[in-house]
């Protein structure tokens, strides 16, 4: 090399100085001593190149100057021990040094790889490419062509990951077994394995595609404790064997590859655990769902939202935007967000019913619960949504809340239904000044039914005979069946008797038409007592004992017809002590002001 040259003919000009120019003999120890020390900089090769001439200059300096040869080789020999002991002392100090700058430049690399590998992880990179890349960075920082990962797969070792000449254990997909090849070995011995010629390895695999190895360093790893792959380097047999520091440096590369593999070991348990409850959250008959403090929907399942397009929309959705897709109206989210804000601010669950159209168009009924989940800093970190359907229960209810205000047999309304309306009209009349009437509609031949067709009959006819009657009246009017064979009317809003009159004609003539009953033609007839409301009553039973007075007054003018009740058959009924609903004929027995037989 240049230098080589450089420092020959440096020497040789010392000692022509010192020959031609008569230097005195300290300027010749000054000029020579430092020509030996500067040789020490270089490799040990260049140094043996350097020294001789430099040596042999010194010599010639020193005999040519020196007062006798004793002295001279005396003066050589310490100079000459002197440089070598500085020469070496340096030499060292440089090897020290390039070595301190290579583990320097493999850390800073090292750091650099794990730089990139946790950039990987908090990137989402698949666990295939991170340890692929983990290994391609090993290599480039070591100077090695070949190199593949093993990782443990039951009772053998496959290959995911495979460089240079061992590509084609990856593109097998080459197993191994527990003491097979190199990496089965790491897996038996359970730490590193460093070999100086894999080719001539006894342990090699019998494959030709290897013959080209020379060192290799395999490194075991392991996840929380347990052998879990091996990370192999590999060299060609033409380049040096791994040094210590380079093996090591290869020991925590395989470090950072088994922090990859705990990671992806750590997201599959905990993809394993949310999948484990999510499955449970998913078979739950109720509803639930999850949302953060900005009531945004973060989970809901299968029971709450059907769809899994749009359970995966919703997340980061409010009840708004979702009763908008949905089709629900915007009032539903309204109530929602009402009980989630009482929710939040008072920190307790609230319980709330909520009604919802179904996709076939009938309602249907949940209970809903919104529970705020509060942190140790009493902060709300997520409201739980949780309900179940209540529909079967709330007709249930219905069905028994109509049945204890209607008849069973007819649907009509029944005495408590019919009692309570004829309440609030009477306190309706007072208010307004208008009238209210009651028909008492009884009919005149429901025994003889009873009697010769049975009972079934008898429920026919009767229930024929409630839609007949409810032709009659207005939508605003109750119709309600007492008991048995008697009926009621309601009649609101009226402005003298001559309305009530009217609708008591509609209804006797509607059943003067035949009813088809048990495959027989059936003529009902029925009497029809009215009463109209007055300033004087205030009860609802007192207009009610009126009108059945004044049917039982209808009946014993010869049925068939109607009969309206004045005061003067009244005060006649409190002589006697008639009683409202009493079947005795003989009640009410004053001369009527006014009937009617159509």
């Amino acid at each position: 090399m240049w230098w080589v040259g450089v420092f020959a003919a440096a020497c040789l000009g010392t000692a022509l100085a010192v020959l031609h120019l008569g230097a005195p003999y300290s300027v010749v120890v000054l000029l020579a001593g430092p020509l030996l020390l500067g040789s020490a900089r270089f490799e040990r090769r260049v140094y043996l190149v350097m020294a001789p001439p430099a040596a042999a200059a010194a010599l010639v300096a020193i005999l040519q100057r020196a007062p006798n040869r004793q002295e001279a080789l005396v003066a050589f020999l310490g100079l000459a021990l002197t440089v070598a002991v500085c020469a070496e002392v340096l030499f060292r100090l440089g090897q020290a040094s390039r070595r301190a700058q290579e583990q320097l430049r493999r850390r800073a690399e090292l750091l650099d790889a794990l730089h990139q590998t946790t950039h990987g992880l908090l990137s989402g990179v698949g666990t295939e490419q991170l340890l692929h890349d983990v290994l391609v960075r090993a290599c480039q920082l070591l100077a090695s062509s070949h190199g593949n990962l093993f990782l443990l797969e039951g009772d053998v070792l496959r290959c995911h990951v495979g460089l240079g000449s061992a590509a084609w254990t990856r593109e097998e997909g080459l197993r191994l077994r527990r003491g097979e090849g190199l990496a089965g070995r790491v897996w038996e011995q359970g730490k590193p394995l460093v070999v100086e010629d894999y080719a001539t390895w006894p342990g090699r695999l019998p494959d030709p595609r290897v013959d080209r190895l020379g060192g290799v360093v395999g490194v075991p790893l392991f996840v929380g404790g347990t052998f879990a792959g091996a990370f192999n380097v590999a060299r060609d047999r033409s380049e040096p064997p791994f040094s210590p520091d380079e093996v090591e440096a290869v020991a925590r590369f395989a470090k950072l590859a088994s922090l990859v593999l705990y990671r992806a070991r750590l997201a599959q348990a905990i993809e394993e655990q949310r999948a484990f409850y999510e499955e449970i959250l998913e078979h739950l008959p109720s509803d639930l769902a999850v949302l953060d403090p900005e009531f945004r929907y973060l989970y809901a399942n299968s029971s709450a939202i059907r769809s899994p397009e749009l359970r995966r929309w919703v997340v980061g959705k409010d009840d708004f935007q979702l009763c908008a897709r949905t089709g629900q109206g915007r009032s539903v989210a309204e109530a929602r967000r009402q009980y989630l804000v009482q929710a939040l601010r008072e920190h307790r669950t609230v319980e709330f019913e909520e009604k919802l159209r179904g996709r076939d168009g009938n309602d249907r009924y949940f209970l809903r619960r919104i529970h705020p989940v509060v942190g140790p800093q009493g902060r709300v970190s997520s409201l739980i949504a949780y309900g179940v359907d209540i529909t079967d229960r709330k007709r249930a209810e219905m069905r028994l809340a109509h049945l204890a205000l209607h008849d069973a047999l007819t649907g009509l309304a029944n005495r408590a239904l019919f009692m309570d309306r004829l309440g609030h009209a009477l306190e309706r009349a007072r208010r307004t000044g208008r009238q209210v009437a009651v028909l008492f509609v009884d009919l005149d031949c429901f025994k003889q039914v009873n009697d010769n067709l049975g009972h079934e009959a008898g429920d026919q006819l009767l229930q024929q005979v409630a839609q007949h009657v409810k032709s009659c009246l207005r939508s605003s009017d109750t119709l309600a069946r007492l008991a048995g064979d008697e009926f009621t009317v309601l009649l609101e809003d009226l402005a003298g008797p001559e309305e009530a009159v009217a609708v008591a004609e509609r209804v006797r003539a509607a059943l003067q038409q035949p009813f088809q009953v048990a495959g027989q033609e059936v003529h009902a007839r029925a009497s029809v007592g009215i009463a109209l409301s007055s300033p004087e009553i205030h009860r609802p039973e007192e207009l009610l004992r009126r009108s059945d007075a004044a049917m039982y007054r209808a009946k014993a003018l010869g049925r068939d017809r109607y009969h309206v009740f004045e005061e003067a058959q009244g005060a006649e009924e409190q002589g006697a002590g008639a009683a409202p609903g009493a079947r005795s004929p003989a009640a009410g027995t004053s001369e009527p002001s006014r009937s009617g037989n159509g």
